[in-house]
């Protein structure tokens, strides 16, 4: 503490970030991440479900491809198979699929955090309006910070 500090009162200290949240990304049995396609062929176990999907390339040249905010998963997943950017993906190597159950009020801000903390390749407003999802409204989010799959 400096004199200048005793005489007028030390300004406080900003608050750290926040700890990344683990939204415990789902998995199969296996504790392995499910390729979109196999997926897609029978998605029904995500009938129902809602959440914050993140999409990626593994194999020789991994990439980060798409993620968003979905209030039924199981048609997202159909959405994705069938769209002809995440095809082209698929050709060049295996495109895995994860989801975490994020409450309604955070999935735009979550999704705004991974977005600008991972670099996807395959995110375009066309594909975000494809999925239903409001480009312009996640980028106004606040970032709720998470830990990306992995």
């Amino acid at each position: 503490m400096s004199f200048l500090d005793s005489l007028f009162g030390a300004s406080p200290s900003p608050a750290p970030p926040p700890a990344p949240l683990d939204p415990f990304w789902k998995r199969n049995a296996n504790l392995k991440y499910v390729p979109l396609m196999a997926l897609a062929s029978r998605p029904q176990p995500l009938r129902g479900r809602a959440g914050v999907f993140v999409l990626w390339i593994i194999g020789t040249r991994p990439a980060w491809v798409a993620c968003g905010p979905s209030t039924d998963l199981e048609e997202t997943v159909l959405r994705l198979a069938d769209t002809p950017s995440i095809q082209e993906w698929e050709r060049r190597g295996s495109l895995v699929f994860t989801w975490a159950p994020i409450v309604a009020d955070k999935r735009d801000g979550v999704t705004a955090y991974l977005r600008t903390t991972l670099p996807f390749k395959g995110l375009s407003d066309t594909l975000d309006r494809a999925l239903g999802i409001d480009p312009e409204k996640i980028r106004r989010a606040s970032p709720v910070p998470v830990l990306p799959p992995g």
